[in-house]
């Protein structure tokens, strides 16, 4: 493999005409008009080289990042990462002869790119293609794809080699953005679906295809629907089953929404969940057993559970959860492996609680002691479907800062009969913002408002 200053002194000798000083400018200037991020000096080096009409023999020899292909480079051999594989399919030659090819994609870091292999060149794999394989192909020509972006084609004297490597970069990266963009590529994302997953068939062009959709939450909390057109495998996807999906694209939907879809070259499976230390902070039995726990980092999580762990979910033991469910409210542990103990060294319940502050930045339900600032403010609000809600809202402070806690419907009775002064531990309270902006702490069902007593 040559370096970089070989192949500039291979185009000055073959240009006497053109110093390598003046090479090294055209570089800076090639990278500039492509645009920033998009091209490495030595695949700036093989566009100009392109250009000038240089053939460089040593660029079968060189290998190359995605970074470095533009549209019309020729004989180039690329190391790359699969990100999706498609089933081999047959075409009708001129002369009436039947021909394969294969389509699959690969990517490099945040690049992605679509890739074609041609008859002969597919007998040069010795082994089927799969997501994630680290490869080196040979013998690339660089061409315009239908929508106008580079498209690797590999045929006559081309080649595909699967390396053993696997511990090399760029790995299998999960998308975290806060926001989908419409015709984004995403290698890697997680979601929990929000409903079932339902399978569809149909008929297209005298063939049958299936279609899977359902709705997802993302990591940034937005909701989408997400589409697997004729999906590889047909995976059982529940209500709260955490999912992931390799190599898919954002889309608009008739609707105007942002989706997510995927098709025969996208990963699709269910993330089992790994088992969670918690510690037991509070158990309420009502009309429905919950118990309310913490992470280590202080999120309280409600947990419903059954009589089978009623005696493994006691107040301030630590415990591994491992729910068989879970909804944007809470986890369903109701199986008895769902829970066992856990010999853990864990932060204390003191630790855990938050200030007000804090409580009211984060994403998540909170521990806090609070002191009563005024009398519960009771009344009816009028919902859109014209029906009258009990609304109670509560002004509380600490040593942080003061704010208001509210509660709605049945739970507005937590914040009943409380005066001012009383100091207040709310556990599972969480931030929402009202119609007028005003950020507030809010109590569900799932939460506990106890009074403390010194």
């Amino acid at each position: 493999m040559y370096d970089f200053e070989s192949l500039v002194d291979e185009i000055v000798r073959q240009r006497p005409d053109i110093t390598k000083e003046a090479l090294l400018n055209m570089i800076k200037q090639k990278k500039l008009t492509i645009g920033s991020g998009y091209l490495t000096d030595q695949g700036a080096l093989f566009v100009i080289a392109n250009e000038l009409g240089i053939s460089l023999q040593h660029i079968r020899r060189s290998e190359l990042t995605l970074k470095d292909l533009q549209i019309g480079l020729r004989n180039v051999t690329v190391k790359t990462r699969v990100l999706g594989v498609y089933p081999i399919k047959t075409y009708t030659r001129k002369d009436g002869s039947i021909g394969r090819y294969l389509r699959f994609v690969v990517f490099d870091g945040d690049k992605v790119m679509n890739a074609i292999a041609w008859d002969k060149c597919l007998d040069s794999v010795s082994q089927e293609l799969e997501m994630g394989q680290v490869v080196r192909l040979i013998g690339c020509n660089i061409k315009q794809a239908l929508d106008g972006n580079p498209e690797i084609s590999i045929s006559v004297g081309g080649k595909i080699e699967v390396l053993a490597e696997t511990n090399v970069e760029p790995s299998m990266k999960i998308y975290e953005g806060n926001a989908l963009i419409e015709g984004q590529r995403i290698i890697g994302l997680k979601c929990q679906a929000i409903t079932d997953a339902k399978s569809t068939s149909f008929i297209r062009a005298g063939k049958e295809h299936t279609v899977i959709q359902f709705r997802a939450k993302l990591n940034s909390n937005q909701e989408c629907r997400v589409v697997i057109w004729d999906p590889v495998e047909q995976l059982s996807i529940q209500k709260g089953s955490t999912v992931q999906l390799i190599n898919v694209k954002v889309k608009k939907g008739l609707n105007g929404e942002l989706e997510i879809h995927g098709d025969t070259a996208t990963g699709l499976n269910t993330v089992e969940r790994e088992p969670m230390s918690v510690r037991v902070i509070k158990v309420v039995k009502s009309n429905e057993m919950f118990a309310l726990v913490s992470d280590r980092a202080g999120k309280i999580i409600p947990i419903l559970f059954s009589s089978a762990n009623e005696q493994r979910l006691r107040d301030n033991e630590v415990v591994n959860i491992k729910p068989e469910s879970e909804t944007p409210k809470y986890f369903v542990c109701k199986s008895e492996s769902s829970v066992r103990p856990a010999f853990v060294s864990f932060p204390t319940r003191e630790a855990l609680s938050v200030k007000l502050a804090e409580a009211m930045k984060k994403d998540s339900r909170s521990m806090l002691e609070v002191i009563a600032l005024s009398h519960p403010m009771k009344r009816d609000v009028r919902t859109k479907n014209g029906s009258l809600v009990p609304l109670t809202e509560l002004l509380v402070g600490d040593d942080s800062q003061e704010g208001k806690v509210s509660a709605w419907r049945e739970a507005s009775e937590k914040l009943e009969d409380i005066d001012p002064g009383e100091r207040l531990l709310l556990i599972g309270a969480y931030p929402v913002n009202t119609k007028i902006g005003e950020r507030v702490l809010q109590v569900d069902r799932y939460c506990v408002v106890e009074k403390i007593h010194y």
